[in-house]
């Protein structure tokens, strides 16, 4: 008696074999690959997005400290003779300070990289950060406008950039008294994202 060998009722031999192939294997691989890289980039974009607006945000308080910082100062220096900019005395030159800034255009043209709090210490991790101020006479009867005498209003502009990219800029109108009176339209510091 011989012995032989047949299959078992359920199992395949040969080509109709229950299996993944090499070709299946390659296209699940591939295709699990391009989902793994498409949610990488979500992730990356997610969190660029993050970084982005936490520097906006930033930028909108160095903007925000200093506009708060100018509109606290008086419209016009109260000595004998005032000039537009700062009077003779007010710069201090060694320490960096604003300590001596006494009226609103005080603050034309101030520049600061990093930007400094007003007794002249830098703000810590701010090094590719600037702060910059424009004081200009403005219109008060157009306030696109700026005008070259004194109407009894300035336009205030503080723009901070990072790295030459505008985070923030604010700007705000101080009004002083003139003859009819104080100017009432003073506006409130505005913030302005790029």
């Amino acid at each position: 008696m011989g012995c032989t060998m047949s299959p078992s009722p359920g199992r395949h031999t040969g080509r109709g074999a229950a299996a993944f192939s090499l070709a299946e294997v390659l296209v699940s691989l591939v295709l699990a690959s391009g989902l793994v890289v498409v949610s990488l980039n979500t992730v990356g974009s997610s969190a660029l997005g993050r970084r982005v607006t936490s520097e906006h945000a930033c930028g909108q308080l160095l903007a925000l400290s200093l506009m708060t910082e100018i509109m606290q100062q008086p419209y016009k220096d109260l000595g004998l003779a005032p000039l537009f900019g700062l009077e003779v005395g007010e710069l201090d030159v060694l320490g960096g300070t604003r300590v001596n800034f006494d009226d609103v255009d005080d603050y034309d043209n101030l520049s600061e990289s990093p930007p400094k709090k007003k007794a002249g210490t830098a703000y810590t991790d701010r090094s590719d950060w600037t702060r910059t101020v424009a004081v200009s006479y403005a219109d008060p009867n157009n306030l696109a406008l700026n005008s070259l005498t004194d109407q009894g209003l300035k336009r205030i502009t503080v723009v901070v950039k990072r790295n030459g990219r505008v985070m923030a800029q604010l700007v705000a109108l101080r009004g002083g008294a003139v003859a009819g009176g104080l100017i009432q339209r003073v506006i409130e510091p505005a913030l302005l994202l790029e």
